[in-house]
């Protein structure tokens, strides 16, 4: 909806008689879109609040993938002293002094694009409410700060794409090292050895350093065959 027609601050002072529904006719047939005349015009020329929306949904849209992209970066992280369970694509050299160094660069663009593109929208937010009285006279700064944002955020999702979703590969070595070697994960075999049973075996395997696969196998509570099996049967359960 736009507010042309409002003339002087709404009131539609000197506006022609049939210019209005001219005007709806010329803006779809020279655009394309859709655009319609807003009822209000005192309403429209004040207050942004579909911009205002617009705004907020971005502003999600953004936390979302910067949650995203900070945890790949972290789950990417290693290869011996990190967590290792993801293998970034390794898009250019990663250091002119460290050989073999892959650096999380499209994750950590992405966090400084949805950064920036975060303090747009609340830039776009307190613009929206320095409509006094009859007239916002921000709504230069409200497009310019919309339409730079939405072309950063979606060159930065496409290069986010193509750069490192795409060829982002799961390091299944070392997730299933970490998926044994994980003592918490005996706690969905409390149903069935009890959790004073799994407590015992699992400070066990703390104070030798072992799984708890290997410690419970050692002190006779389980065979390889059934731990897999009740494993897998509470994997299943939790689907």
């Amino acid at each position: 909806d736009v507010a042309l027609g409002g003339s002087a601050v709404g009131t539609g002072i000197n506006t022609p008689k049939g210019y209005l529904e001219a005007l709806s006719k010329s803006l779809v047939q020279v655009t394309g879109f859709n655009y319609r005349v807003h009822n209000n015009k005192f309403e429209h020329l004040s207050l942004k609040i579909a911009l205002a929306h617009t705004a907020g949904a971005l502003k999600n849209l953004c936390s979302t993938l910067y949650k995203i992209a900070n945890d790949i970066r972290f789950l990417g992280s290693g290869p011996r002293l990190g967590y290792g369970e993801l293998i970034l694509p390794a898009n250019e050299p990663g250091s002119s002094i460290m050989p073999g160094k892959v650096n999380p660069t499209q994750c950590e663009s992405m966090l400084m694009v949805t950064l920036n593109v975060m303090g747009n929208m609340d830039t776009i937010m307190s613009a929206n409410k320095e409509g006094n009285f009859e007239l916002n006279v921000m709504m230069p700064l409200i497009i310019n700060k919309m339409v730079e944002s939405t072309h950063l955020i979606s060159d930065s999702m496409h290069s986010f794409v193509k750069f490192c979703l795409r060829d982002l590969k799961a390091n299944e070595e070392q997730l299933k090292y970490n998926v044994d070697a994980n003592l918490m994960s005996a706690t969905s075999l409390n149903p069935i050895l009890g959790y004073e049973t799994v407590a015992i075996i699992v400070k066990e395997a703390y104070q030798k350093n072992k799984t708890f696969k290997e410690v419970g196998v050692e002190m006779g509570y389980f065979n390889e065959a059934e731990y897999e099996a009740w494993r897998q049967q509470a994997h299943d359960e939790t689907e």
